[in-house]
């Protein structure tokens, strides 16, 4: 669903400073669905997303007069969100 609405969410984002590709997302969607929902897989894309999402904070800090924390923050929870979402969707298929 969320490669469905790249470009919704691609919009959001940018006007929060954060950038993201479709690359990016058909690419971590399909490694996580290629593993069959493995939690480890879904562990290393979201530490990927939260790292590019770390950088891009950063860069937008060095940019602008305004640090991007509560933005990075958010993204974060959300992460860390659809993290505990994973495993217990894991529980719940062994």
């Amino acid at each position: 669903d969320l490669a469905d609405q790249y470009h919704d969410l691609k919009a959001t984002l940018a006007r929060h400073g954060v950038q993201i590709t479709r690359r990016f997302v058909i690419e971590e969607l399909e490694a996580i669905r290629a593993s069959n929902y493995d939690v480890d897989v879904v562990h290393e894309m979201l530490e990927r997303s939260e790292q590019r999402l770390a950088q891009q904070a950063a860069d937008h800090a060095t940019a602008d007069s305004e640090p991007g924390t509560s933005v990075g923050k958010s993204l974060r929870d959300a992460l860390a969100e659809l993290e505990r979402s994973m495993v217990l969707l894991e529980k719940h298929l062994n």
